[in-house]
C-alpha cells in the first residue's frame, strides 16, 4: 500500500479566483490526501475527495484553521484534544488502516482559543504542544 499525502498552508482561501488556481494546482499533484491548514470551506476538492474538517474558526463563516480531504474511504473521525486547530481520521488503506492527524501549530504570539486574550510569547505553542504530542 502507498499513500500519497500533501499539506498547504492555503491563507484562509479567499478569493474565488486564487481558489480556482489552488484547484488546479491541488488536482495536477494527485494527493490521496490533502491536509489543509488555515482554510476555508469555499475551497472544495469534493469532486475527487471527501472533507473532514476542524471546527469553525472565529473568523469569517467557513474558515477552518484545519481540513483533511481524503480520496481514500474515511473510516471514522477520530477525537482530537484541540477540535479547533486539529482533525484527525481512520482511513481504509486496503490492507491496513491509516490514521492522518491534522493541525496547526501556535506560532509567535498566538493568542489562542480566545481572540481577545493577549498574546505572550511562545506561551499558546508550549500549551499546545504535549497535547497534540500525546495524541
Amino acid at each position: 500500500m502507498r499513500i500519497r499525502v500533501g499539506t498547504w498552508n492555503v491563507q484562509y482561501a479567499r478569493g474565488v479566483e486564487r481558489n480556482a488556481h489552488r484547484r488546479a494546482l491541488l488536482e495536477s499533484r494527485r494527493a490521496d490526501v490533502w491536509v489543509l491548514t488555515e482554510t476555508h470551506d469555499e475551497l472544495d476538492l469534493s469532486s475527487t475527495h471527501r472533507p473532514v474538517h476542524s471546527s469553525q474558526r472565529y473568523t469569517r463563516a467557513g474558515g477552518r484553521w484545519t481540513t483533511i480531504w481524503s480520496s481514500w474511504p474515511v473510516l471514522e473521525t477520530l477525537d482530537v484534544g484541540d477540535p479547533h486547530r486539529c482533525v484527525a481520521v481512520r482511513l481504509d488503506g486496503g490492507s491496513s488502516d491509516v490514521v492522518v492527524y491534522g493541525t496547526v501549530l501556535p506560532w509567535l504570539g498566538d493568542a489562542g482559543p480566545d481572540p481577545d486574550r493577549p498574546a505572550r510569547g511562545w506561551s499558546e505553542f508550549a500549551r499546545v504542544t504535549p497535547v497534540q504530542a500525546a495524541e
